[in-house]
């Protein structure tokens, strides 16, 4: 693929705190590319989340339907997370980026806070160039960031999209530029898919666990505005679970 000179930059966005995130960072810092960018939402961008409120009045592009389109148009196509699934045809063609939100290549695809949480891994985030694979491909920059003992999914997540945010603005311009360096990840790391993480969500009752394994999995499972972790009482119910966590600071 031969270095296209970027006149025109397409963000695909299912996150609506990082879409007026990152037009904030434009829009200070970036004033001269902000007309070089268009933002739009994926056919997968409206379903019920939280992070999507906001973004309904974006355009919707179907990314597997439209690709040639945005090949004929864009010479650069950040993925912000978006749901879709970007096709072959168009990470070979153009320069495509994801920015992620885990340390690649660990806890590649859904939820890395939460594989991060349970497993003990490291979590962060990642600015790579797209590959076939999900969440695969050379790595631009990243960041760690910190797992603390009182943080649920919620404030792990949310923290990652500061690092997010900061990793956009430092490399934005050498992206445009075309002058960046690419990192091989130094192993191909797990990919948990949306199954995987169903599975977690669904809890075994009978299943023993240290304390702090069952602390760990209901704090990543918890993340307010969201019903994740569950069980089957006796009589068939199904009941939901989190767990609040407080920091007590000595004083």
């Amino acid at each position: 693929m031969k270095p296209k000179i970027i006149k025109k930059i397409l963000v695909i966005t299912d996150n609506f705190i990082l879409y007026t995130k990152i037009k904030e960072i434009l829009q200070t810092d970036f004033a001269d590319l902000l007309p070089m960018f268009d933002f739009k939402r994926s056919m997968m961008g409206l379903k019920p989340k939280i992070y999507a409120n906001g973004i309904d009045d974006l355009e919707e592009i179907n990314i597997k339907e439209d690709y040639p389109i945005i090949l004929a148009t864009y010479q650069l196509v950040i993925s912000l997370h978006c749901k879709q699934i970007f096709p072959s045809e168009l990470v070979e063609n153009t320069l495509c980026i994801n920015i992620h939100p885990g340390y690649n290549p660990y806890n590649r695809g859904w939820y890395p806070q939460v594989f991060a949480i349970v497993n003990d891994t490291v979590l962060g985030a990642t600015i790579h160039v797209m590959d076939k694979q999900i969440d695969s491909g050379l790595i631009i920059d990243r960041r760690k960031v910190k797992i603390e003992s009182w943080h649920t999914s919620k404030e792990a997540y949310e923290n990652v999209l500061e690092a997010e945010l900061q990793l956009f603005r430092k490399n934005i311009q050498n992206i445009v530029n075309g002058d960046f360096q690419k990192i091989t990840p130094e192993i191909e790391g797990k990919y948990h898919s949306v199954q995987d993480y169903k599975q977690l969500c669904k809890l075994d009752l009978e299943e023993n666990l240290t304390m702090k394994q069952a602390i760990d999995r209901l704090r990543a499972l918890s993340h307010d505005g969201y019903k994740n972790a569950y069980f089957y009482d006796n009589d068939g119910n199904k009941i939901f679970a989190k767990i609040e966590l407080n920091r007590h600071i000595n004083e």
